[in-house]
């Protein structure tokens, strides 16, 4: 009678588990949707701009999304953004975004959070963009591509090390939308 029940609770276990598994959406189709909601843009002078944006994530093919930036600023026509997001290696966490003018750039879902770091112009930025309960966060860090001191490296232990001038940040907090 032991054996039987406890065969059973394994039984159920591995089922729930596999059940709970099968029902979990895995980046990028658990972001689909319509994200909307503000972003800030931030100055290291204490300036703070804020427009009205939206995200769209819509599935396009096998393995692509329509990955569309909406920028609405107020008095000012729309500026879209109509992004391809690839799958290169879903189980290196390994994607493309195509601009879809000749520029593509790579991107990696690390640790939940969807990754870029590019430059473009004599800027680096570092995009990073992540869902926290119901929101969408995307954070953008951007600083000139030059680096601004470089420090260590005076002994074998020691290696050199470069930092960079960061020059503002954007954060968008983006709800997802029924429309």
């Amino acid at each position: 009678m032991k054996k039987i029940l406890l065969f059973t609770v394994c039984f159920m276990m591995c089922f729930c588990a596999f059940a709970q598994k099968k029902a979990e959406k895995t980046f990028p189709q658990s972001w689909e949707g319509i994200w909307k909601g503000d972003l800030q843009m931030f100055n290291r002078a204490g300036g703070v701009t804020s427009i009205p944006m939206e995200l769209h994530i819509v599935p396009d093919s096998n393995n692509t999304w329509k990955w569309t930036i909406i920028y609405a600023p107020t008095g000012k026509p729309q500026d879209i953004r109509p992004y391809t997001l690839r799958v290169i290696d879903a189980k290196k966490g390994h994607y493309v975004t195509d601009e879809n003018n000749s520029i593509v750039l790579d991107a990696f879902y690390v640790g939940g959070t969807f990754w870029s770091w590019f430059e473009v112009e004599g800027t680096r930025l570092l995009v990073m963009e992540r869902l926290e309960g119901k929101n969408l966060i995307m954070e953008i860090v951007f600083s000139d591509a030059k680096v601004l001191n470089v420090t260590g490296g005076k002994d074998a232990e020691t290696p050199p090390a470069s930092s960079f001038e960061v020059k503002g940040a954007h954060k968008a907090v983006l709800k997802r939308s029924s429309k």
